[in-house]
């Protein structure tokens, strides 16, 4: 299934009538970025402008700014994404030196302020917005112009014509002004041609995706609770809320009346929880173990506490479902599901995608994952990919998403070291 479609062709994110009035009147520092006016200084020396379109746009720019942080000590980095928690992009995996700021809104005036004072040396979108001018801005003012992650379909084009007339033609303008265009499939590339983009400025590379390195284990604690588990189904709960133990353990009591020795690895989502959680569950008659008092689960075990730091990447190994928790919390921080994919887990989540709805809407809709709805519907998707074949199949498509990820950022990072050869950015 094409991701869904990353346009918002005649459409606007914030009422442009009397937005610089209402910006003007709240004059804090996030209004006058709006406005185009910094509120840090551009550093000296090349600068690369990274510009998300949406919030959740942003996280799969962090490992190709990382990675060209790294190889490009001299250059400097920006980001920009709209209005939103600040704090949400600097803990997410960007370097610390990379700059954040808000995006200017779509006004003229304000796109041409925020150029004026960044005066970027290259620029990388991803997302596309139609009725932006900062494309064509850029494209006068000659600085080379990157498009990452496209993602549009016929369908999604047809649906569009039968709303406003002309559509083709503006996205056509707008996409016009883009020196390189990296599309995350064929089919996009096939429609942004059919468009009238150029072929030689449209290049098939997949999906960019924010990776997390492999989390590491220790093969001997591997190995014996791998020994100790021998051939019982398992599944993780990872990260739960205090609030989600029960949607959990309901779950867990679901699947084992039909699968039979079925072992829960409750992992909360603070160590400091593992002691009492441990004391509750005994009351209610569960068979229990806890990870920080060195035991190990027997047959008779239902559920492992895992309530130490820094071994999810041996949960993760030893389960072949996870569910990500604090994804039933509406305020809850939730993990990235690379982490899971990475690994081999097959993975399960609730409606709050936190930081990385990008992520786990393309493993949704590749197959990689699943959303549950509701915390009462846990159980029968539990039930759903306890079998072997099924959970080692959403497993190995996640891995694929994953894999696709780290080419597309790949590409997206030679791309733009090429343009840095051709500023002579050394």
């Amino acid at each position: 299934m094409t991701p869904k479609i990353s346009l918002k062709i005649g459409s606007k994110s914030k009422p442009l009538v009397g937005l610089k009035e209402k910006l003007t009147k709240e004059d804090t520092a996030a209004s006058r970025e709006e406005m185009g006016v910094p509120s840090v200084e551009r550093p000296e020396g090349p600068l690369v402008w990274f510009h998300a379109t949406t919030e959740n746009k942003s996280q799969p720019l962090a490992k190709v700014v990382r990675q060209l942080s790294e190889d490009w000590p001299r250059v400097n980095f920006l980001l920009t994404s709209p209005r939103a928690r600040r704090s949400t992009i600097s803990k997410n995996g960007f370097p610390s030196a990379c700059i954040h700021q808000y995006a200017p809104a779509n006004l003229l005036e304000f796109c041409e302020s925020f150029l004026d004072a960044w005066a970027p040396d290259i620029a990388v979108f991803n997302g596309i917005e139609t009725e932006s001018p900062l494309p064509r801005l850029l494209a006068e003012r000659k600085i080379p112009l990157l498009l990452v992650n496209a993602s549009v379909s016929k369908r999604d084009l047809n649906g569009i014509q039968a709303l406003l007339s002309g559509h083709r033609k503006l996205l056509r303008t707008h996409l016009q002004y883009f020196d390189h265009i990296d599309t995350i499939d064929a089919a996009t590339a096939k429609e942004l041609t059919s468009l009238g983009i150029g072929k030689s400025k449209v290049r098939v590379a997949g999906p960019i995706s924010e990776l997390s390195a492999t989390l590491p284990c220790v093969e001997a604690d591997r190995q014996e609770l791998s020994t100790a588990i021998g051939g019982r189904p398992t599944w993780l709960a990872s990260n739960v809320a205090s609030e989600e133990d029960a949607l959990v353990l309901a779950a867990h009591l679901q699947a084992s009346r039909t699968t039979h020795r079925l072992l829960l690895i409750h992992l909360p989502d603070t160590p400091q929880r593992g002691e009492a959680l441990s004391e509750a569950l005994n009351e209610q008659g569960f068979r229990v173990c806890l990870r920080s008092r060195g035991e190990v689960p027997d047959e008779e075990t239902q559920v492992f506490i895992a309530d130490t730091e820094n071994e999810i990447g041996l949960w993760y190994r030893l389960a072949t479902v996870a569910f990500l928790g604090n994804s039933f919390i509406a305020t809850g921080t939730v993990q990235t599901p690379y982490e899971a994919a990475g690994l081999g887990s097959a993975i399960l989540h609730g409606p709050n995608l936190g930081n990385f709805t990008e992520a786990f809407e393309t493993l949704d809709e590749q197959g990689g994952a699943q959303l549950v709805a509701r915390g009462a519907e846990l159980g029968d998707a539990l039930l759903n990919l306890l079998p072997p074949d099924r959970a080692a199949a959403m497993a190995h498509v996640a891995w694929e998403v994953t894999t696709s990820g780290a080419q597309a950022t790949d590409l997206a990072v030679a791309k733009i070291e090429d343009m840095l050869d051709e500023i002579g950015a050394y």
